[in-house]
C-alpha cells in the first residue's frame, strides 16, 4: 500500500523549519486516518509526529493520548507539550494534572488500567501515540503494550514511535490484523547525533574508542584496551601476592582512587558533561554517588542556586516529610553537581533531578538504573562492570539493559519486537471483561475456515504452484487445436481425443503435425500456457468434433505458416517469418490513453528482453521451468507454515478453554462467562502471576487479623526476587 498524499488545505501545525521526508510521510498517514509506525534514532525528529498528533486533536476536537514507559519521560513530555499547546494533562502513578484536558500524557500502565475499566476518557480518544514501543520486547512489562494495543478503541488511530527495529513490518502486520486497519511503516537510518563507544578498562588509565561515529569498529583500540586491562589485573595480582597493600593501582572501590572517580575527572576535563553513570541496582547507584564525595563540580554561585531551587521544591512537603533521610542526603550531592535518579526516590525529588539535568542547568553527573531511550540529554554515558544475576534469563536482562544504556545517547540499537505470552490470570479476566478473546476467537475460526477451503497462500506463486487454484478451475481458459502425443492424454491412446483439459493435470506432450503416434485434439488451456495470439483467422474451421476436421484444421494452420515463411524468403524481408500478432488497438479496437500506455510499456519490455543475452540461450527455458518449480516449493512451504500456525492456534484455544473452566469453578466467571465481583477484584491486581492467590487470601479474610508489619511481610512474598550472588552485602 502506497503512502497517502499530503492533505489539501492548511496543516494542523506549521514548523519554522523544513520537516524531513519521513516526518511528512508519517503526518500524511495520520491525516488520512491510518496508523503509522515511525522507526528512527534518537534526535531524528520522532517528536514532531507526536506534536502534530496533538495539533490534530485540538483542530478536529477529539482527545489524544501520549503514552511512554517511564514517568521521567512522561514528566518531560508534559512540560514540553504544555508549553506548546496549553490544553495538556498529565496522569502517572505519582501525580495527576488536568485529567480532563484534550491532550493527555500518561504512562502505558495508566492507559491499560483505563482500558480495563472502560473509562469515559478512553471512549473519547481519537488518536493514541505510543512512544518507545520497542519496549514491547521487555519480558516483564512488554505485555502492557500488547494489551493496550489489543484493547484500543475501535476506529482509533495509533502512532507508534520507536528506535530502529529490524522486524517493523512484522509488528505492523500484527497491528493491522488485530484492528483491521492499515499501518504504514516509516523508517529512517539517519542518525543526527553521532554516537561513539569508548572502553574504560578497570584499574587502567585512559579511554579507548572502539566504535567511531560512522559505526566502524576500531580493532586496534580494542586490543589496546584489552592489553591495558590485562596489565592492570596482573599488577593487582602481584601486589596482592606480595602483601603490598591488597588492591593494585586504580582498584580502590571508593574515594579518589576508584575507577568512577578517575573517570568522572577525565570526562569533566574533556568537556563531555553532563554525564550519566548507569547502575543495575538502586543500592549501587547511591553507593557510586557517595564515592564521589570529594568531588565538587559546581561553583559557589551555582551551589547556592541549586540549594534555592531545592528549598522551593521541598517546601510543598510537610515538615515531617522534609526531615526524611532521603531528602537530607540528596541536597549535599546536588550542590556539588552530582545527583541520583531511581524508582526509590520521592516523585518530587526525581522531577527535581530531571529539571536540574536539562541542558544548561547545574547537574553534571547523574547516576540511575539503565532505561531504554533515557530521556535525559547527555554527552556521555558510563555503565560500570556488573555481576550477572543467577540464571540465564537474568544474565540476558543485564546484557539487554547494558546495550540499551550504551545506545541511549543516540537511540537504541536494532531490537526485535516480540510479543510476550503472559500467563497472568488477571489478563485473562480483563479480556473477558472486554470481550476481546471472543472476537479474536471468531477471527481465528474464520481464518481456519478460509484455510480449509483451499486458500493456502496470500501470494500468487506462479503457474507451477497453483494447486488450490487449479482445484477450483483457472480464471481464464481458451480452447486450442494442437497435435499431441496420444500416450500423454488423460484418456491414453484409446481416448477419442475430441476434447481434453489441462487445468487439472499436466500438459500433454506437443508434437509437430503428422508425427508418428500423434493425435489432433482441442485442449482447454489457461491463458498463462499461451505465449502469444496471432491476428490470422481461419474462417473455414467451424466443426472440430470429428478427427478429420481436426486434421484438416492442423493442415490449414501449417499451410499458413509455410506461406509466411516462403513470403519472407522470397522478398528478403527481415521479419521472423511468423504470422502477425494480435494487436489490441488495431485488431481488437481497444482505445484509450491507458491502453496506449500499456502497449508502449509492453513493446519496450519486449525490446529489452530481445536484446538480453539470455533471450536466445538454450538454457532459458530449463531455467524458467526450474524457477517455476522453486516458486511452487516456496508456496508449499508457506502453506505448511500457515497450517502449522493454525494448529498452534488450536492448541492455544484448548488451553484457553481449560483456563476459563478454572475461572468458572473458582467463581471468577459465572455460567454465562460474565465476570463476577470476585473476578473484577482479581482483574485489578497485578502482582505478576499470583492474582488468584491474592484474591483468595483477601476474600478469605487472611489479612484481617494481621498487624501492619505482618501485612508488609506477607505482601512482600508476592514481589520477591532473588538477588545475584555478586551483589554487595
Amino acid at each position: 500500500m502506497l503512502p497517502p498524499q499530503q492533505r489539501p488545505g492548511p496543516p494542523a501545525r506549521e514548523y519554522p523549519f523544513q520537516i524531513d521526508p519521513f516526518q511528512q510521510t508519517a503526518i500524511n498517514a495520520l491525516e488520512a486516518g491510518h496508523n503509522v509506525l515511525v522507526a528512527a534514532h534518537t534526535s531524528a525528529g520522532k517528536t514532531v509526529v507526536a506534536e502534530y498528533a496533538f495539533a490534530m486533536g485540538l483542530r478536529d476536537r477529539y482527545r489524544v493520548v501520549y503514552t511512554s514507559p517511564l514517568k521521567a519521560l512522561s514528566n518531560q513530555k508534559y512540560r514540553e507539550l504544555s508549553q506548546e499547546f496549553g490544553d495538556v494533562g498529565l496522569m502517572t502513578g505519582d501525580v495527576t494534572i488536568n485529567p480532563g484536558a484534550t491532550c493527555l500524557v500518561m504512562t502505558t500502565e495508566i492507559l491499560r488500567s483505563m482500558l480495563y475499566r472502560g473509562a469515559e476518557v478512553v471512549r473519547e480518544v481519537g488518536l493514541l501515540v505510543y512512544d518507545e514501543v520497542h519496549y514491547l520486547r521487555d519480558a516483564e512489562r512488554g505485555v502492557v503494550w500488547e494489551e493496550s494495543i489489543i484493547l484500543a478503541p475501535k476506529g482509533c488511530r495509533m502512532a507508534f514511535l520507536s528506535a530502529t527495529i529490524p522486524n517493523s513490518a512484522e509488528f505492523a502486520g500484527w497491528v493491522a490484523a488485530t484492528h483491521g486497519s492499515p499501518v504504514h511503516v516509516v523508517y529512517t537510518e539517519y542518525r543526527p547525533t553521532p554516537l561513539q563507544h569508548y572502553l574504560f578498562p578497570a584499574g587502567a588509565e585512559g579511554l579507548f574508542m572502539v566504535v567511531d561515529e560512522r559505526g566502524v569498529f576500531r580493532d586496534d583500540n580494542f586490543q589496546a584496551a584489552v592489553a591495558a586491562l590485562q596489565d592492570s589485573t596482573a599488577a593487582a595480582a602481584t601486589a596482592k601476592g606480595s602483601g603490598a597493600g591488597g588492591k593494585g593501582k586504580g582498584q580502590a572501590k571508593t574515594g579518589p582512587g576508584s575507577d568512577i572517580f578517575r573517570l568522572v575527572l577525565m570526562v569533566m576535563a574533556r568537556g563531555y558533561d553532563p554525564f550519566i553513570v548507569f547502575s543495575f541496582s538502586k543500592r549501587e547507584c547511591e553507593g557510586l554517588a557517595l564515592s564521589l564525595a570529594g568531588l565538587d563540580l559546581n561553583s559557589a554561585d551555582e551551589a547556592a542556586l541549586v540549594e534555592g531551587v531545592f528549598r522551593n521544591a521541598v517546601d510543598v512537603l510537610s515538615e515531617e516529610d522534609q526531615r526524611l533521610p532521603q531528602i537530607g542526603a540528596l541536597l549535599p550531592m546536588l550542590k556539588r553537581g552530582i545527583g541520583v535518579h531511581h524508582s526509590g526516590l520521592l516523585p518530587i525529588l526525581k522531577e527535581l533531578v530531571e529539571l536540574l539535568f536539562q541542558p544548561g542547568r547545574l547537574l553534571r553527573v547523574d547516576g540511575c538504573p539503565p532505561q531504554p531511550e533515557r530521556p535525559l540529554p547527555s554527552l556521555g554515558r558510563y555503565t560500570p562492570p556488573q555481576q550477572p544475576a543467577d540464571g540465564d534469563a537474568d544474565a540476558d536482562a543485564v546484557d539487554g539493559d547494558a546495550a540499551a544504556a550504551a545506545a541511549g545517547c543516540g537511540g537504541a540499537g536494532p531490537e526485535v519486537l516480540s510479543r510476550v505470552d503472559s500467563s497472568v490470570w488477571a489478563v485473562l479476566v480483563n479480556f473477558e471483561k472486554a470481550g476481546k478473546h471472543k472476537q479474536q476467537q471468531r477471527q481465528q475460526q474464520g481464518k481456519l475456515s478460509a484455510s480449509s477451503a483451499g486458500d493456502a497462500s496470500d501470494d500468487d506463486p506462479g503457474p507451477g504452484a497453483r494447486g488450490a487454484a487449479a482445484a477450483a478451475g483457472p480464471r481464464f481458459v481458451m480452447d486450442v487445436l494442437v497435435n499431441v502425443d496420444a500416450k500423454t492424454l488423460p484418456g491414453g491412446a484409446g481416448g477419442s481425443g475430441s476434447h481434453s483439459s489441462s487445468s487439472r493435470g499436466q500438459l500433454p506432450t506437443l508434437l509437430p503435425p503428422g508425427a508418428p503416434g500423434s493425435v489432433a485434439v482441442v485442449l482447454s488451456l489457461p491463458l498463462e500456457h499461451l505465449a502469444c495470439l496471432s491476428a490470422v483467422r481461419l474462417k473455414a474451421l467451424k466443426d472440430l468434433r470429428s478427427a478429420g476436421a481436426r486434421q484438416a484444421g492442423l493442415a490449414a494452420a501449417a499451410e499458413v505458416l509455410a506461406r509466411y515463411a516462403a513470403a519472407t524468403g522470397s522478398t528478403g524481408s527481415s521479419s521472423s517469418g511468423q504470422p502477425p500478432l494480435l494487436d489490441p488497438q488495431q485488431d481488437m479496437q481497444l482505445s484509450g490513453k491507458e491502453v496506449g500506455r500499456l502497449v508502449s510499456r509492453l513493446e519496450a519490455l519486449e525490446g529489452r528482453l530481445a536484446g538480453h543475452a539470455l533471450w536466445a540461450s538454450k538454457a532459458l527455458l530449463p531455467g524458467l521451468v526450474a524457477l517455476q518449480h522453486k516458486q511452487g516449493l516456496a508456496a508449499a512451504a508457506r502453506a505448511a507454515k500457515k497450517e502449522l500456525k493454525a494448529a498452534q492456534g488450536l492448541v492455544l484455544a484448548d488451553e484457553l478453554k481449560a483456563r476459563l473452566r478454572v475461572l468458572r469453578r473458582l467463581g471468577y466467571l459465572d455460567g454465562e462467562g460474565l465476570v463476577t465481583a470476585k473476578g473484577r477484584l482479581a482483574a485489578e491486581l497485578a502482582s505478576g502471576h499470583d492474582e488468584l492467590v491474592l484474591s483468595e487470601l483477601l476474600l478469605g479474610g487472611a489479612f484481617a487479623e494481621l498487624s501492619p508489619d505482618q501485612l508488609v511481610a506477607l505482601c512482600s512474598c508476592f514481589v520477591w526476587s532473588e538477588k545475584s550472588s555478586g551483589s554487595k552485602k
